[in-house]
């Protein structure tokens, strides 16, 4: 699903970023009024503070982009609940793009068909948005030598490293068609660090492809949190955005300004 004329975000706007809900509506009662406060799984806990937060800080011109494990669900016939629930958030686009436990999230010929109307997926692949380009695609732990990666004998870490280089590719290629460059923004669902924070060599792929910045979430401990690098690095800033990493509220990315 590319943007159609009506969803193409024209500046001012504000990019957002935040991951990990782990929904799982579909395992939930139809009946809603059966979960109260003293059987309510964490997940659910959670997702009522999302939704409130969300509508505390996203705008209808905005962006938010959801690096990762949105949904437990299984199959596309599983994850529509948390679908539609994600489709009543404030935005005029929700950028997903799969994490370790999106096992939904298939081909991208097959997730386009199941996406409402303000989501969009990248996987190998870039949507320019008129203010910003948001490319991405699935990730791979990093090991913990990265300059030990031998991605002739790990066929994962091969897949997720070329569809990033083809996605960057294809953000090059939107940047480069008129006007002033914009900022290109990559999802990628685990932290591209080991666990000293070295550098994994993705992050010299999105630092020749001159991108902007970079969200990532998967980790869900004050440790990780504490320690993982954020912030600019080699020129692209980075942002960790694991729902209970920010308190569950969206995290600012960037925000575009009009210009002139």
């Amino acid at each position: 699903m590319e943007p159609n004329k009506n969803l193409i975000v024209q500046a001012p706007t504000r990019v957002w970023g935040l991951s990990d809900f782990h929904l799982s509506f579909g395992s939930m009662p139809a009946e809603m009024a059966f979960v109260s406060a003293s059987n309510e799984p964490p997940w659910f806990k959670n997702s009522r503070k999302i939704a409130q937060a969300w509508s505390e800080t996203v705008k209808r011109n905005d962006i938010v982009l959801l690096p990762g494990d949105i949904s437990a669900a299984k199959s596309h016939a599983s994850v529509q609940r948390d679908l539609a629930w994600l489709s009543k958030r404030a935005g005029i686009a929700h950028v997903l793009s799969p994490g370790n436990h999106d096992h939904w999230f298939g081909r991208m010929s097959g997730v386009k068909r199941i996406l409402r109307d303000t989501q969009f997926a990248v996987d190998g692949n870039a949507i320019d948005f008129g203010a910003v380009i948001v490319a991405g695609a699935r990730s791979q732990p990093t090991p913990d030598d990265p300059t030990d990666l031998k991605l002739d004998t790990d066929s994962k870490a091969q897949q997720c490293v070329d569809k990033l280089k083809k996605s960057l590719d294809q953000a090059k290629v939107l940047q480069s068609v008129d006007g002033p460059p914009k900022p290109i923004i990559v999802l990628w669902h685990h932290p591209p660090f080991d666990r000293w924070g070295r550098p994994d060599p993705v992050v010299e792929l999105m630092s020749q492809a001159g991108v902007t910045a970079c969200v990532f979430g998967h980790i869900h401990t004050q440790a990780q949190w504490q320690s993982v690098p954020q912030g600019e690095i080699q020129g692209i800033k980075f942002a960790c955005v694991a729902a209970d990493s920010v308190g569950f509220r969206p995290r600012l990315i960037l925000e575009i300004q009009a210009a002139g």
